[in-house]
């Protein structure tokens, strides 16, 4: 968040650019958290 706030005030992005990058990052570390749990919850029930 701090860095996205540096890139505007140094004039090298755009609120946009930020916020977007910040909605995509959030976004592709749910899927990547759902998709985690749901590979270690198989690989438990091989283990079991």
């Amino acid at each position: 968040l701090i860095i996205g706030i540096s890139r505007i005030y140094l004039g090298v992005h755009y609120p946009t650019d930020v916020a977007a990058g910040i909605i995509v990052g959030i976004g592709s570390a749910v899927v990547s958290h759902a998709f985690l749990l749901d590979f270690i919850e198989k690989i438990m029930e091989i283990m079991i």
